[in-house]
């Protein structure tokens, strides 16, 4: 019985509230015309604006890599230079835009300063930022969004955040080859000292064991000494078999004889001069020669070696030289800015709308509070205790 009760006295008061409005729509109707003049005032009192887009395309992934220092350099050649660039792209690229080499390279190149009456470059920055916008759509590409009230200054600023990040990626790229550059000059200085070095110790040492082709004249001696030994052996297996047939007055035994005397002799006198070589003239001692010959082929390596090192730092040197004539991998600009032919702001028809939609809020809240406001006000100054009650 007491919620039907409730629900009928809150129907009566629905149904009171209605009648109120009812007799007091004049000051709805006033409110809302009210509501419709300020925002007629306020859309055509806001300076309208103009909206310009650029729009590019960032390199692949795998064409922002930085090519490491490898080979003779080892990984001692550019801390900075040897970068791999794992992150996305469109979020490097997104952070190039927004970092302040970019802002005040455009700043610059247009007199933003003067523009925006900024007495401070953080003035002209904090202002360029409420006015550019970045963003990376579905497909990857990125768009550059700037508003002014100058349809021409938005395209221009567009075009000159495109400028400015070709700018900054270019000098990114020379900064990490001349790096490279430097690098491998002081690797080619040091690598040259240890070739002239290399060669100074294999000069030495050919003076020293008078070797200068040790597969050539030192191989020659060498087998010269081999072959007398060999004919040697067979002059005397020859004679041995003679004597077992002839007497010593033979004349073939006697020739023989005389033939490895001979060879003998030869040998003797071979041995001799090789014994007694002077350094540079040619061959050394036939007992010390391999040892000797061991020697000059280590030092010849060595010079090879340092020639073979030398030889790689120069090309990676000319390659790094190359490098820093090539402004490495650029975005690929899609649409540039032009000159927008509508505004873009502001949006007066949404302000006239909600202008109606608040000033006929504003009425319609009047009227439902005007008379508890005025009941609650009359009982507060006829009896306080009613409030201190509530």
């Amino acid at each position: 019985m007491a919620k039907a009760v409730r629900d009928d006295e809150v129907e009566w008061n629905l149904i009171s509230a209605i009648r109120g409005v009812l007799r007091s729509r004049r000051v709805v109707y006033a409110c809302t015309l009210a509501g419709l003049v300020l925002g007629i005032l306020i859309a055509f009192a806001w300076p309208q604006w103009y909206a310009a887009d650029a729009v590019f395309l960032p390199p692949r992934a795998s064409d922002t890599m930085i090519p490491n220092l490898s080979g003779a350099g080892g990984s001692a050649g550019g801390a900075g230079a040897a970068l791999l660039l794992q992150q996305d792209p469109s979020d490097m690229y997104l952070g190039m835009l927004a970092s302040r080499s970019v802002e005040d390279d455009v700043i610059d190149h247009l007199g933003l300063m003067a523009i925006y009456h900024a007495k401070k470059k953080v003035d002209a920055r904090n202002t360029l930022k409420g006015k550019a916008k970045f963003k990376v759509d579905k497909n990857s590409l990125i768009s550059i969004e700037v508003s002014a009230k100058d349809p021409k200054l938005a395209a221009n600023i567009a075009n000159a955040y495109l400028e400015a990040l070709y700018r900054l990626n270019g000098s990114m790229v020379a900064s990490s080859s001349t790096h490279r550059r430097a690098f491998y000059e002081e690797q080619m200085e040091s690598q040259k000292e240890a070739l002239d070095a290399a060669e100074v110790a294999l000069k030495q040492t050919e003076e020293k064991t008078g070797i200068v082709l040790p597969e050539g004249t030192a191989q020659a001696g060498l087998r010269t000494i081999v072959d007398l030994q060999a004919a040697i052996g067979s002059a005397e297996a020859k004679l041995s078999g003679m004597r077992m047939g002839a007497t010593e007055d033979n004349p073939q035994v006697m020739q023989a004889r005389a033939e490895l005397a001979e060879l003998r002799a030869q040998l003797e006198r071979q041995q001799a001069d090789s014994a007694k070589q002077k350094p540079g003239t040619g061959l050394a001692s036939s007992a010390a020669l391999p040892g000797l010959a061991m020697e000059l082929v280590r030092k010849m390596r060595d010079v090879k070696l340092n020639e073979t090192l030398y030889d790689t730092l120069t090309q990676q040197y000319e390659r790094a030289r190359i490098e820093s004539l090539d402004p490495g991998p650029q975005f690929q600009i899609v649409d540039r800015a032009i000159v927008p032919e509508r505004k873009a702001g502001p949006p007066r028809k949404l302000i006239v709308l909600g202008g109606i939609v608040l000033g006929f809020l504003a009425g319609l809240g009047w009227v439902l509070m005007e008379r508890p406001a005025k009941r609650l006000i009359k009982a507060c100054l006829s009896d306080p205790g009613v409030v201190s009650e509530r």
